[in-house]
């Protein structure tokens, strides 16, 4: 019978203990994959997510001029207002100057209409075309008390169609006129003047 040592009997025996951890290589591989995923993600929203439309300015650059019309109540939607804002459109525009109306209402009497024209002078307009012979008489009566502001007036075809040269030739040069900016928010920022109104009217 082969005796047995007793020392190698006694001795326990050792297992291989397995890691829970993965190991330094597979640990560099996992973040590697997760790093090329989180690139690829990051490029495909870049390229996919929309291009905002460019922003277009919200200001408009004015020339320090205003022109007024004075119509009766029904605006310039009968001749000769109609022709005549038609054709002074494309000179404001041209000039970039600023071009409004404004329409008589309550009693349509030259008194009324006198009273509608010292209005457009408080509102700063530099020339009045007045339209129609009851918004020419009252505005006639009432210039005389303004004499820094252009009136002209309307009370045919034929003076509709005119009016734009006319006007043309009262816009002061840009040399003599500041910029006022006309914002969206109709805040407003200006420049004065160099020179003054010419004090010309007819």
């Amino acid at each position: 019978m082969t005796k047995v040592d007793e020392r190698t009997r006694a001795r326990p025996r050792r297992g291989v203990a397995l890691s829970a951890e993965p190991s330094p290589r597979l640990q560099l591989g996992m973040w590697g994959t997760i790093a090329i995923f989180a690139a690829t993600l990051a490029a495909t929203v870049w390229l996919t997510w929309p291009t905002p439309p460019p922003e277009t300015s919200r200001a408009h650059a004015f020339r320090d001029v205003d022109i007024c019309v004075l119509t009766d109540a029904r605006g310039v939607t009968v001749e000769p207002a109609k022709t005549a804002w038609a054709n002074l459109q494309p000179v404001a525009s041209s000039a970039r100057v600023r071009l409004s109306y404004l329409s008589v209402s309550g009693p349509q009497t030259a008194q009324r209409a006198g009273q509608f024209l010292s209005t457009l002078v408080q509102r700063g307009c530099d020339t009045v075309v007045a339209i129609g012979p009851t918004q020419t008489a009252g505005a006639e009566a009432a210039i005389v008390a303004h004499p820094d502001v252009h009136l002209l007036t309307v009370e045919s075809d034929a003076e509709a169609a005119a009016i734009g040269s006319r006007v043309a030739t009262l816009i002061p040069a840009r040399v003599d006129l500041g910029i006022r900016m006309v914002v969206e928010d109709q805040t407003t920022m200006r420049i004065p003047r160099s020179s003054g109104r010419t004090g010309v009217r007819r």
